[in-house]
């Protein structure tokens, strides 16, 4: 990945799971990875329910790794038989 320097991958804890948990500049990302007939049915497959999940789990990771002062975001990649992967950037705000 260009830029980024993996940190975690399948992280899971007791509120969920994230595919990978990377970091570029001073941004820590959580990256969900779809794989779906499309690159549409794959992004919209990411429920609020899970993106939910995916940010409590990336807290709790950000917590035990004593990064809370970097920025959070949200990424998901895409991936489709015979297409290349579609890199989504803030995919979706943090919930408040």
């Amino acid at each position: 990945m260009k830029g980024y320097k993996i940190l975690a991958r399948r992280y899971k804890t007791p509120v969920g799971e994230i595919d990978l948990i990377v970091k570029r500049k001073n941004t820590v990302i959580a990256v969900e990875v779809k794989a779906r007939k499309t690159h549409a049915i794959a992004k919209e497959s990411i429920n609020h329910v899970q993106q939910s999940r995916i940010e409590k789990s990336l807290l709790w990771w950000v917590r035990a790794n004593r990064l809370e002062a970097c920025s959070l975001r949200f990424d998901v990649v895409t991936i489709v038989p015979g297409k290349f992967p579609y890199h989504i950037r803030n995919a979706w705000r943090a919930s408040s």
